[in-house]
């Protein structure tokens, strides 16, 4: 999170970009290289509150639950 912060608040013609979370981490299986294309939704324009709803704490991200698949 501090590294998403690092770069912002940054200002542009469009209005102001501010890091504020992640909303959605997968699991990355294979080895990362320079070249490594990561996903990403552009969402627009959105209010600071629609926004804070989306992101998610750490413990509430898919990525970090350990515990075991029922099956």
């Amino acid at each position: 999170m501090k590294l998403g912060r690092a770069g912002h608040p940054s200002k542009t013609n469009g209005g102001e970009w501010r890091f504020t979370g992640i909303s959605l981490l997968l699991p990355v299986y294979e080895e990362i290289e320079d070249v490594t294309e990561i996903l990403w939704t552009d969402r627009g324009a959105m209010a600071v509150s629609k926004i804070k709803k989306l992101t998610k704490t750490k413990r509430s991200l898919p990525v970090f639950d350990d515990r075991e698949a029922a099956g």
